[in-house]
């Protein structure tokens, strides 16, 4: 890595204390840091510096990599290494077609199963995040909108369909902070979280189907334009990617200094 300014950043990613292997500890902070742009796109992966800096053998940096490059998130180029690329507009299609169709059958699972006491508290979340949206006041509409997902997946209780939403959590996480820079996107995702309480009230599974979908449609579009503004530069073939065109790719700038 030739510029260590994220390395504090990337420290505080890392939780020695899960109950997981070490490998997979070093993929989800490696995989955050990459989503949420705390690792810059074109970057070297030095495996060596990695294990130097979380003081851990290189084995399960390697194996993190590994997986990293598997889902489309590194790139091995020969004869330099492994570099960070971005995520591709295919890779934004299938992650979304997949959460849609989790995310009916955990909202259908909700109407069935919701209480009124559920049902209450998830309005007051609702009515928390229409005025920290009017407010601007981005970090606790997050917060209160992971609330509201979470109570979800509780109400739920689906343990296999939520191990499957969380293994693409990491995604949807940083897609929505990429997107919620957007005050219409922020003001939209609000005003539907409100509809779809609406229709669980009203035990309307066919307009409880309708909203879902509709949101998660405009997630998904929200996650392709932003990408796409975002790294305009770098796109090519549909992917933002590295480009080994000109002086001005990362590579080159590498073997520059």
């Amino acid at each position: 890595m030739s510029d260590f300014n994220y390395k504090n950043e990337l420290i505080n990613k890392i939780n020695f204390k899960q109950h997981k292997p070490l490998s997979d500890i070093v993929y989800d902070a490696l995989k955050d840091a990459i989503l949420d742009g705390t690792i810059p796109l074109g970057e070297r992966i030095n495996e060596n510096y990695l294990a130097e800096l979380l003081s851990i053998s290189r084995t399960p940096i390697r194996k993190a990599v590994k997986k990293l490059t598997e889902e489309g998130l590194t790139e091995s180029i020969p004869q330099y290494g492994t570099v960070i690329k971005y995520v591709s507009t295919d890779k934004i299609d299938e992650i979304y077609k997949i959460r849609l169709a989790l995310e009916l059958v955990l909202h259908q699972e909700v109407l069935k199963k919701i209480s009124n006491s559920e049902l209450k508290e998830l309005k007051i979340l609702s009515e928390y995040m229409i005025k920290y949206e009017k407010d601007d006041n981005i970090e606790h509409l997050t917060e209160i909108l992971n609330k509201f997902n979470n109570m979800i997946s509780t109400i739920a209780n689906m343990s296999t369909l939520n191990i499957l939403l969380e293994d693409l959590n990491t995604y949807f996480k940083n897609f929505r902070n990429f997107s919620f820079a957007s005050k219409e996107r922020r003001k939209i995702a609000t005003k539907e979280h409100a509809m779809i309480i609406r229709a669980i009230e009203s035990e309307d599974i066919e307009v409880l189907n309708k909203i879902v979908s509709k949101h998660i449609r405009h997630a998904h579009k929200a996650a392709i334009d932003t990408f796409a503004r975002n790294d305009n530069s770098y796109i090519k073939d549909n992917i933002v990617k590295i480009s080994c065109d000109n002086l001005e790719c990362p590579i080159h700038k590498h073997h520059k200094r």
